[in-house]
């Protein structure tokens, strides 16, 4: 399936701080997004193979860090 954007791919993309903001793909924000994912993808395998009691130690360890993943305001 291809998507069209009408705008292209100049290497950069738009996140939402308080206001829409256009930053490069390789900024520390995007970086930064990715990075969060891909911990709690680990954070998942890691409960899926660990002992039933040890599960909700896991499953709290997203909650401690979703304000990261907030809307926050920029220094440009």
């Amino acid at each position: 399936m291809k998507i069209y954007t009408r705008s292209g791919d100049k290497g950069s993309t738009q996140i939402y701080a308080d206001k829409p903001v256009r930053v490069e793909k390789d900024d520390a924000v995007v970086q930064s997004y990715g990075d969060i994912d891909e911990l709690n993808s680990h954070l998942g395998l890691l409960a899926s193979m660990v002992a039933v009691h040890l599960k909700e130690n896991i499953y709290t360890i997203p909650v401690s860090y979703t304000h990261l993943t907030l809307p926050t305001k920029r220094i440009v």
